[in-house]
């Protein structure tokens, strides 16, 4: 029981890092792609319309409203995919470096590790 306690907590571990850098990086692309800040911009004002959340003026807090979105975007996937297993319906196709293309279910794991 101990054994599976410590697996569990060093497997959410690694999910934890796989998350911070997969944000990290995607923080770092939407800096070096929007250097006008309109993309920020345009997030900002998504977050405000959707939720009311104002972060302050967009051009200061561009990091945070990129990373607000790279989470958006990987809570979508994740609820995509464990909403496409509960109800067998095919996964969408996801390729990581160095392997061929399959889907989710195929490879038994989410593209996360946390439907299974």
């Amino acid at each position: 029981m101990e054994a599976k306690l410590k697996h569990n907590l060093q497997e959410e571990e690694t999910n934890q890092v796989i998350i911070e850098k997969t944000v990290e990086k995607f923080v770092k692309a939407a800096k070096n792609a929007d250097s006008s800040e309109k993309i920020a911009k345009e997030i900002h004002k998504i977050l405000f319309d959707l939720y009311g959340l104002h972060l302050g003026d967009y051009k200061e807090v561009s990091e945070l409203i990129y990373a607000h979105a790279a989470l958006m975007i990987l809570l979508s996937s994740l609820f995509s995919e464990c909403t496409k297993e509960n109800h067998s319906i095919s996964s969408i196709p996801f390729h990581t470096k160095g392997t061929e293309r399959k889907s989710a279910q195929q490879a038994r794991y989410s593209p996360l590790g946390i439907c299974t």
